[in-house]
Parts: C-alpha cells; sequence; structure tokens
C-alpha cells in the first residue's frame, strides 16, 4: 500500500500535483487570537503557504478559509 506524500513546505510539493488535482486550497484556522484582526501565528504560516502554491500554480487554484470561532473567547463581531 502506498502512503501518502507529507510537503512540509510549498516548494516540496511537486509541480504536476498542483497543476492535476488542486481545485482549492482549504486552510483551517482556529485557536486564540493575537488580536481581533490577527490570527495565531501558525494559522498565517498556513496562510502564506496557501498563497504561495496558489502563485506557483498555472490554474490558480481558489483559497477557502475555514475556522468555526473560537469557544472560550467572544466572538470577534461587531455592530458594524
Amino acid at each position: 500500500m502506498l502512503m501518502p506524500s507529507i510537503f512540509k513546505l510549498p516548494d516540496e510539493i511537486p509541480n504536476n500535483l498542483t497543476e492535476s488535482f488542486f481545485d482549492a486550497i482549504v486552510v483551517l484556522g482556529g485557536g486564540v487570537p493575537l488580536s481581533p484582526n490577527d490570527p495565531p501565528l501558525y494559522v498565517q504560516e498556513r496562510c502564506r503557504f496557501a498563497a504561495q502554491v496558489h502563485e506557483s500554480s498555472l490554474n490558480k487554484p481558489k483559497i477557502l478559509t475555514l475556522s468555526a470561532g473560537t469557544a472560550h473567547l467572544p466572538q470577534l463581531l461587531s455592530s458594524d
């Protein structure tokens, strides 16, 4: 049985993979934000890597960011 490859950096992903099956890049959020406008550093890195893959792909996959919010903190919503 073949084990799936795990890539730690966007540069490690072969071009033939980014061109063949990437319709979208899913970036998972979560965790305690640094401030209302700054996600945790690891989420910022995920976003940066997603942008690198997006920019290096000919088909320019959409980037979808997901987060259910942080249950132990007030929601970061305002009246406006």
